[in-house]
């Protein structure tokens, strides 16, 4: 029990290690930073969050102009490459949405992945309540187009807690309510897609599970 405990925690380094230490941005992908994000345990610091861009030139021969753009969350211990793994191959999720659906690809590296800094003791209610809604609000403002997000397995789960209004501040004195119902609109209409006036926004949980599953 002890000997495999231990292999699957060397697992979990080697992981950590790919993800961190020997990460290199992939071909065909642009890094910039987004910074002066406010952390919200911390006010007075600020951070700076990594965002990459699959430059779609040679992906399509049409010089047709992008429909918006698609944002994608890598899961735990992931990275730009889930979403990119063998282009060479044809393997490709990425480069598969900008080809067929013609919009602008990018990864966002949430703190402490990639190039992205780690504000200490972070967790993934800090992913939900500030990496997330900072990083889209930046990239609706460059782009000015519509906005889709996709997460994977850790994405998923800290998009659409984000998309429900996750908030440090119980709404009740009654019961612990952390989801804020006007802060999940808000986000939503960043996003384009479901919004206040959708059948599904009488529950701002319910809102955010029902956008990530439609895209």
């Amino acid at each position: 029990m002890i000997r495999r405990l231990m292999c699957t925690v060397g697992v979990l380094f080697c992981l950590a290690e790919t993800v961190h230490a020997g990460y290199r941005v992939p071909q065909g992908w642009v890094s910039q930073k987004i910074c002066q994000l406010k952390d919200s345990r911390q006010p007075e610091k600020s951070y700076c969050l990594e965002i990459l861009e699959l430059m779609t030139g040679r992906i399509r021969k049409d010089k047709a102009p992008a429909k918006g753009s698609i944002v994608l969350i890598p899961g735990l211990f992931q990275n730009v490459y889930i979403f990119d793994p063998l282009p060479r191959k044809g393997v490709s999720f990425a480069r598969y949405l900008a080809k067929e659906f013609n919009y602008r690809i990018f990864v966002l590296h949430v703190r402490g992945i990639g190039q992205s800094d780690y504000p200490k003791n972070s967790n993934l209610d800090d992913i939900a309540i500030d990496d997330i809604p900072q990083a889209i609000e930046a990239l609706k403002e460059k782009t000015g187009g519509p906005i889709f997000v996709l997460g994977h397995s850790q994405g998923a789960i800290t998009l659409q807690a984000s998309l429900a209004g996750l908030s440090r501040k119980s709404l009740s004195t009654d019961k612990n309510e952390f989801f804020d119902k006007h802060l999940a609109q808000s986000r939503q209409k960043l996003l384009g897609g479901v919004g206040p006036g959708s059948r599904h926004s009488r529950d701002a949980r319910m809102t955010g599970k029902v956008l990530v599953e439609r895209f």
